[in-house]
């Protein structure tokens, strides 16, 4: 069977968490679960045209989930508003279930890295964000990016060891082509990405104060054809780093496709805080 997008038909939902974000915007449930290694959250609810959370890193358990990477699997909720976003985070959290008061913040634009979509997704930001700041980002997101992969790809290969060498048939492509990849690298490569990882999530607990919060694409395009389930390059970066991301969607291309922003900050409840001034 084929998960097909509500808001796009024709096009793909995205992945991995395509039939949650699929289910939402069908209207078939008011929030549903997904989880993000790399973009398998935000990406998908982009797609189809409603909000996506991903919480920082270990907020939400991951117990009963199966795992693909133990240093970058998160668990968040797809939903049609981001009020409705924070009623699910709190339930998942065992938080009060009042309502998540807005702080002030100063909100960012992301360039550089993130022009590198698709001309209406650029002049979507240029429309929403045009009248922000852009921040002069210290971070090398090709080398976030390509870290990010090499952990991923580590990690897969060895909570996938055993399972994948009795039941290689019953993994997908992509899936399979991770454990391999992972499988072929160094002990020493994984531990370059372990480090990078530590470091680098210091480096932006220093540079990004509390009180801001960065905005940029969530994707790089209007959601793709079915062939592909999109692209991450916009968010795996902050599941590498660990920080919350919230997708909104704001805008529709010409062929009347969602498009949509990502709010990146160091709390779910500064993220939200930016969401609400747009």
């Amino acid at each position: 069977s084929v998960t097909r997008n509500p808001a796009a038909p024709g096009r793909t939902p995205g992945g991995s968490s395509s039939g949650s974000a699929a289910a939402v915007a069908a209207g078939v449930c008011i929030a549903a679960i997904g989880s993000q290694t790399g973009g398998s959250i935000n990406r998908p609810a982009s797609y189809c045209g409603v909000v996506g959370l991903k919480p920082a890193f270990g907020e939400v358990s991951t117990v009963g989930v199966v795992p693909l990477s133990r240093n970058l699997d998160h668990m968040g909720p797809i939903t049609n508003t981001v009020d409705d976003a924070v009623i699910c985070y709190q339930a998942l959290r065992n938080l009060p279930s009042a309502r998540m008061l807005s702080v002030d913040i100063d909100v960012l634009r992301m360039d550089g890295f993130f022009r590198q979509g698709e001309v209406e997704v650029n002049g979507m930001m240029d429309v929403v964000a045009g009248h922000l700041d852009v921040v002069d980002c210290p971070l090398d997101f090709v080398e976030l990016t390509t870290m990010h992969k090499r952990l991923m790809a580590g990690d897969a290969a060895d909570v996938h060891e055993l399972e994948f060498d009795e039941h290689r048939d019953g993994y997908r492509r992509h899936m399979a082509s991770q454990i391999e990849l992972g499988r072929e690298q160094s002990g020493e490569d994984y531990k370059e990405a372990l480090d990078y990882q530590k470091t680098q999530r210091q480096a932006v607990s220093t540079w990004l104060r509390k009180d801001q919060v960065l905005v940029m694409p969530a994707t790089t395009s209007s959601p793709p054809g079915m062939e592909t389930t999109g692209n991450p390059l916009f968010n795996s970066p902050w599941s590498f780093l660990g920080l919350p991301a919230l997708s909104v969607p704001k805008s529709l291309s010409k062929e009347g496709f969602p498009l949509c922003v990502q709010f990146v900050g160091h709390t779910v409840q500064a993220v939200v805080s930016a969401a609400r001034q747009f």
